[in-house]
C-alpha cells in the first residue's frame, strides 16, 4: 500500500530537543496571552518530525477562554445548530461532540440540546473491551459547551447559555483540518473517489490528484485513513447478504459433492462477507504436476461489487495457463493478502512453489515462512 508514501507528504522538520520543549513551556505561561501561546505552538509543530495526531499539540492546563459568544444565535433545526458551533470551534481551534438531548416530559420532543468541547469529560474504562491496541485518552474534564433551547411553538434553536472557558491550549492552526470533528468526505468527494477507483486507479493516486487541485491536504476536508475508510464502506454496502449466503451454501453444496473440493471465507466485526476463496480437484492435481511457478495477480476489477480477484495461475507442459485457486479479497491490505495466501497454501497442504510470481511477493514470503 502506499499509506507511508501519502503520509510522508506533510512537511518534515528537525525536531527540538525535550529540555529546550519543557523549558519553552514552563516559561512566563500565566503572562503570555492567546496570540503568544498559540505563536509558540505554531514554531514548536513546524519543528515537530511529521506528527499528525493534531491534539498532540494541545498543552493541558493552559486555560483559554472563547473571545466570542454565540449567546443569542438562532438556527433551524439540530444539524444546523452543529454547524454553528463546530464552524466557531474550528476558528479558535478546538474540537466538538454532540452532548445529550432533553425531552419534553412524555414525548420525544426535544427541548434542549447540549453540544461539548472534544475534551469533555473522561472516559470510563469499567465495561470496556479488552481490544489489541489502546488509544491514548485525551480528555481532560473541560467544561466549554453550548446549550439550545428549543421554542416549544416555532421548533427553532435558541442557543441560550455559552460556557466559553477550556483547560487546555488550542491546536495550532496549521493541524486544525485533522482534528476529527472538522474531517468530512462529501458526496461529491466519495463519488469521486469511488469512481477513479473502480476504474482501476490506486487510491493513492486518486489523493494525489485531490491534494493538487485543491491546493494541499489543509484545503482537502479528510485524511487519508478517512478516505480508506470511506470507500471501503461503500464497497461494503454493494455486498447484499442474500448474495453472500447463497455463495457460501453454493460452496457447502459442493464441498458435500467433491471430497476435494475446498473453500474458505472471511468475516468482519459486523459478520459481512469480506473474502473468499476456493478450488475444486482438478486445481489440485494440476497444482501437485505443475505447481513449481505460482502466478498471482490482483489486477482485476470486474465484478459488480468492485471486490479485487486474485487467481492463482500456473502453466503446463504446453505452456499453458492452468487454474490453482481464485480469491476475491476487498482491499490490498497486508493482513489479507496474508490470509489470501495461507487459505491456498493450506488448500494445498501447505506445498510451496519453487517459483513465485506476483505484485504481492512480501505478503506472499511472509505467508510460506
Amino acid at each position: 500500500m502506499e499509506n507511508s508514501q501519502i503520509f510522508h507528504d506533510f512537511s518534515v522538520s528537525t525536531s527540538i530537543s525535550n529540555d529546550s520543549s519543557s523549558c519553552h513551556l514552563n516559561s512566563s505561561a500565566e503572562n503570555q496571552s492567546y496570540e503568544d501561546i498559540l505563536n509558540n505552538s505554531v514554531n514548536n509543530s513546524e519543528q515537530n518530525d511529521a506528527n499528525e495526531d493534531p491534539e498532540s499539540y494541545v498543552v493541558v492546563g493552559q486555560d483559554f477562554e472563547e473571545p466570542v459568544s454565540l449567546e443569542g444565535s438562532v438556527v433551524k433545526d439540530d444539524d444546523e445548530a452543529y454547524e454553528l458551533y463546530n464552524s466557531h470551534a474550528f476558528r479558535n481551534g478546538f474540537g466538538t461532540r454532540k452532548g445529550k438531548k432533553e425531552y419534553r416530559s412524555g414525548t420525544r420532543i426535544v427541548r434542549q440540546r447540549f453540544f461539548v468541547c472534544a475534551y469533555e469529560g473522561f472516559k470510563n474504562p469499567d465495561g470496556v473491551v479488552p481490544k489489541s491496541f489502546k488509544k491514548i485518552d485525551r480528555r481532560t474534564g473541560c467544561k466549554a459547551s453550548v446549550q439550545f433551547d428549543v421554542d416549544k411553538k416555532t421548533g427553532v434553536y435558541v442557543l441560550s447559555k455559552h460556557s466559553r472557558l477550556h483547560n487546555h491550549s488550542m491546536v495550532p492552526a496549521n493541524k486544525r483540518h485533522l482534528i476529527r470533528s472538522h474531517r468530512h468526505i462529501s458526496k461529491e468527494q466519495l463519488a469521486f473517489l469511488t469512481t477513479f477507483t473502480c476504474s482501476g486507479t490506486k487510491l493513492a493516486d486518486v489523493l494525489r490528484a485531490m491534494r493538487k487541485e485543491v491546493g494541499g491536504e489543509a484545503n482537502l476536508g479528510f485524511t487519508v485513513p478517512d478516505a480508506y475508510d470511506a470507500v471501503l464502506a461503500e464497497k461494503k454496502k454493494k455486498l447484499d447478504g442474500c448474495d453472500s449466503n447463497q455463495l457460501i451454501r453454493w460452496f457447502a453444496m459442493r464441498q458435500a459433492k467433491e471430497h476435494d473440493f475446498y473453500y474458505d471465507f472471511q468475516l468482519n466485526e459486523e459478520n459481512q462477507l469480506i473474502n473468499f476463496f476456493w478450488r475444486d480437484g482438478r486445481m489440485r492435481s494440476d497444482y501437485e504436476a505443475f505447481g513449481d511457478l505460482l502466478i498471482h495477480d490482483t489486477t482485476y476489477r470486474t465484478n459488480k461489487y468492485d471486490m479485487i480477484c486474485g487467481p492463482f495461475v500456473g502453466m503446463n507442459l504446453h505452456t499453458q495457463n492452468i487454474m490453482f485457486g481464485v480469491g476475491f479479497i476487498l482491499n490490498e491490505k497486508a493482513g489479507t493478502f496474508d490470509w489470501l495466501f495461507n487459505s491456498f497454501l493450506t488448500s494445498m497442504g501447505g506445498k510451496q512453489p519453487v517459483t513465485i510470481m506476483t505484485d504481492q511477493s512480501s505478503a506472499m514470503d511472509k505467508a510460506i515462512r
